[in-house]
């Protein structure tokens, strides 16, 4: 089972998560893996966009207080 908004499968979210996820919106570095895709679509809406992106940075800003 992969955490929502864990892109890179490492069990936790990270600014790896943030990157991963900015490089496919930016379709630099596309995510092709499903389970991974899933994992990035951070607010279940079925579609990787800048709404999952600041999602992962809120998660990330929020675990650093």
């Amino acid at each position: 089972i992969l955490l929502a908004a864990d892109a890179n499968s490492d069990n936790g979210i990270s600014a790896l998560d943030y990157v991963k996820v900015k490089n496919h919106i930016m379709k630099t570095s596309p995510i092709s893996d499903k389970d991974i895709l899933l994992a990035a679509d951070a607010n279940s809406d079925n579609n990787i966009s800048a709404l999952d992106y600041v999602r992962i940075k809120n998660i990330i800003l929020s675990k650093q207080k």
